[in-house]
């Protein structure tokens, strides 16, 4: 019987590292195909040369997957667990609950407050300000009553308590809250080892280099990390503070771009941003204009940098122009597409269409990014509103606020800052007053933050007053 019994266990183990052995097997990149590799890329939204072989792009994306694999180490997910473990405790009680809304719920939270981890930013306002949304949301549900989550609130407020001098001793730790960004700080010290190591660095170098890149990727949005635009203005912040040799900052770009890779990578998943890839030949249509746009966005945030740095204001065009020219080209792709769409029936007329539509969305692409260069940001200097959307547009929808919230922010203060020589200096504090009421009534920020964004706002209208006098 014994026997009998080790034979069952010793043959279901070598079927299991027989099954094993083959997942991983159809997971190496070398026996992917070229569009195994294109789907790779286009799930995190990655622009790759699709010119070049095989044998480069394996290459590429192996060492992106080596190093998001390697970014495991650093972000376990232990600290999002305890933050969230009031909560996952308290919905696994209620019994009368069904188990896909409590995943829901949770996930959800997890994903955000992960974010928030990447980034190195899980501190108690960001967390609070994360909860808060879903406050409502869970009493509206019923997955939780007033009372419950309360309870399981205080676990997060626990979870941020200076420990006891014990705690401190056994642990090591002088305080939880720095918890918050160590695992952000760890990867970074490792991309900075890295770059110190192939660029020839010295310590400060590497110290300025680093801060650079921390900065970087803490005012952008996962989803651009890596693109041409982004390492464009990487590389010139890099250049200007440190001063280092190009064929260095060459190998140090290369070295970032390879790390920053694997970070978008991990984090898209780790986040749960990552997009399967489409397969139906209309999705892969739309997933293609998709890319394509996403390419012209590229471009044109490459080119605003650029702009930044020039402003050279007598020598540019008036950028309406561009916009409708730009707009309409993308206008007469979306009509081509769908009469078109609509007037295949077969699978050969479905792949000529396909190659159609890409092939007039590259053109529009095309055209595009030509005319990016007669683009003139005079409006800033005509216009409050416009300047500080720009400077603020992105970090406002991080935050939570719509495109509705940032249009009124916009035009109130177009509305009030129309005579800049006069009323820059007249109305700033009846401005912030208001725009302070607003963004209080919307409750996306802790009054705390809200200040900040207020501070914030005066910054930009003195820089923008420096601009017009």
């Amino acid at each position: 019987m014994k026997f009998v019994i080790l034979l069952t266990i010793t043959t279901f183990i070598l079927l299991f590292t027989r099954q094993s052995s083959a997942i991983v097997r159809t997971e190496e990149v070398n026996e992917w195909t070229k569009d195994n590799l294109g789907t790779y890329f286009n799930k995190y939204k990655i622009l790759y040369d699709r010119s070049s072989d095989h044998k480069s792009l394996s290459e590429i994306a192996q060492s992106y997957k080596d190093a998001a694999t390697a970014n495991a180490k650093y972000f376990l997910g232990t600290n999002v667990d305890q933050i969230l473990f009031g909560f996952t405790e308290t919905l696994s009680k209620n019994t009368h609950l069904a188990k896909n809304d409590i995943d829901a719920f949770i996930t959800d939270l997890k994903h955000q407050l992960r974010q928030l981890e990447l980034k190195g930013q899980l501190s108690k306002e960001r967390v609070k300000a994360v909860l808060d949304k879903a406050h409502h949301q869970a009493v509206k549900q019923k997955l939780l009553t007033e009372d419950q989550w309360q309870k399981a609130y205080h676990s997060v407020e626990s979870h941020y308590q200076q420990p006891s001098w014990f705690q401190r001793v056994i642990t090591g730790k002088s305080s939880i809250v720095d918890d918050g960004a160590a695992a952000f700080n760890h990867w970074m010290q490792s991309v900075m080892d890295h770059t110190a190591h192939i660029g020839g660095l010295t310590k400060e170098q590497a110290k300025d280099v680093g801060e650079q890149i921390r900065t970087s990727i803490s005012n952008t949005d996962i989803h651009r990390l890596g693109d041409k635009a982004w390492l464009d203005n990487l590389s010139q912040s890099i250049s200007k503070q440190t001063q280092l040799k190009k064929d260095q900052l060459e190998k140090i770009i290369d070295s970032i771009n390879r790390d920053v890779h694997g970070y978008k990578i991990f984090g898209l998943e780790y986040t749960g941003q990552a997009k399967d890839h489409v397969k139906n030949w209309f999705e892969r249509v739309k997933y293609g204009c998709e890319d394509v746009w996403y390419q012209i966005k590229s471009f044109f945030r490459s080119c605003q940098a650029h702009i930044e740095r020039v402003f050279n204001l007598k020598q540019l065009r008036k950028p309406k122009v561009v916009a409708k020219e730009a707009a309409a080209s993308v206008k007469s792709v979306a009509s081509s597409l769908s009469s078109e769409w609509s007037s295949s029936s077969k699978s050969m007329a479905h792949s000529r269409t396909l190659h159609s539509a890409l092939s007039k969305a590259s053109g529009a692409a095309a055209y595009a990014t030509n005319k990016v260069h007669d683009f003139d940001p005079s409006e800033i200097k005509d216009s409050f509103g416009h300047f500080w959307r720009k400077k603020e547009h992105d970090a406002y929808r991080k935050l939570g606020y719509t495109e509705a919230h940032i249009d009124w922010i916009q035009n109130y203060l177009e509305k009030t800052f129309k005579n800049q020589k006069t009323s820059v200096k007249g109305r700033t504090d009846e401005a912030a007053i208001a725009i302070k009421r607003y963004l209080d009534e919307l409750k996306v920020q802790t009054p705390s933050q809200i200040d900040q964004n207020i501070h914030k706002l005066k910054r930009h209208l003195e820089s923008w007053r420096t601009l017009v006098d």
